[in-house]
């Protein structure tokens, strides 16, 4: 038995006891607990447009979701890790691809584990019908994926090796106007090379020129 598993209490139904608050990525570390009517949560008939809409007004990254009898089933997330935009936008055929490869390595690591478990949600919305749109320079987040149309915008760190440092660097960088140049995009966001090329490969960059200097004729 873990030291936590003997000192925490886990209520099995939040419908009568109220909602767990909890960290970690198996949601098992309690941190307090709340009433059921003062905490955002999702049920299982919840769409997943209506998860990100609630995530949005929260301005919470994650949120239980419970079932019908009022027990907690899952947590909902806007970021999760090991997902790789690079690969999703390639279409599910590229995504089952690397599914199967990461599958069969016996030796996984945690984060080729946390890639599968994300690139298997992404497979079935995928299957669903569900369209995700690429990283744009002025309307993908940080690190939330965003309803656009009836469509799922792509945050910065979706992109694989863009770590959630630069995505908000980004972020607050834009909110000070229009980016004319690679240049200035890297010198206002303070971005190294490795970040200007993984943005640039997902087309991030394709509108802007490489630097501010015009030459005249």
């Amino acid at each position: 038995m873990k030291l936590y598993e003997k000192y925490v209490y886990f209520p099995k139904n939040v419908r009568k006891y109220g909602i767990l608050i909890c960290g970690g990525l198996d949601m098992n570390i309690l941190f307090f607990l709340h009433p059921k009517s003062s905490v955002t949560y999702l049920t299982m008939g919840n769409s997943l447009r209506q998860g990100i809409e609630k995530m949005r007004a929260s301005g919470y990254t994650e949120i239980p979701v419970i079932d019908k009898e009022g027990n907690y089933a899952a947590y909902f997330t806007v970021a999760p890790g090991g997902f790789d935009g690079d690969i999703v936008m390639r279409g599910r055929g590229a995504v089952s691809a690397t599914i199967e490869e990461l599958s069969k390595k016996p030796d996984a690591t945690q984060k080729e584990a946390e890639t599968v478990t994300a690139l298997s949600l992404a497979r079935e919305a995928l299957a669903r019908g569900v369209v995700f749109l690429p990283v744009d320079l002025y309307k993908s987040d940080a690190t939330a994926f965003l309803p656009e149309n009836g469509k799922i915008r792509l945050p910065f760190a979706a992109l694989g090796g863009l770590g959630e440092g630069a995505a908000q660097k980004i972020v607050e960088a834009r909110a000070d106007g229009e980016f004319f140049s690679i240049e200035e995009l890297r010198e206002r966001a303070k971005l190294n090379k490795s970040v200007i090329e993984i943005l640039s490969q997902s087309g991030a960059l394709k509108n802007l020129s490489e630097t501010n200097q015009y030459t005249f004729f």
